[in-house]
């Protein structure tokens, strides 16, 4: 009996703690980016590193893009 409820003390505490972890995803409104670096800038003309371009191609859309077998497409622009 006391086998168990050690188990079940120890199932619910995991669950707590997973629950408490996944919290966050649920916010309303956020976007959560996880990078080894801080961006220094969100500026799109003053990006030069890795990092804040990473974050611009998630905020941003740009005018043209590429399909599959690397031909020029229309994102925002129209044709």
């Amino acid at each position: 009996m006391e086998n168990l409820q050690k188990r079940l003390a120890i199932v619910g505490v995991t669950m707590l703690s997973l629950a408490l972890m996944v919290g966050p995803v649920w916010a309303k409104d956020r976007l959560v980016i996880s990078q080894r670096t801080s961006a220094t800038t969100l500026h799109p003309l003053a990006i030069t590193m890795e990092p804040e371009q990473g974050i611009a191609d998630n905020i941003y859309d740009g005018l043209m893009d590429r399909d599959p077998s690397g031909k020029v497409i229309p994102a925002l622009a129209t044709s």
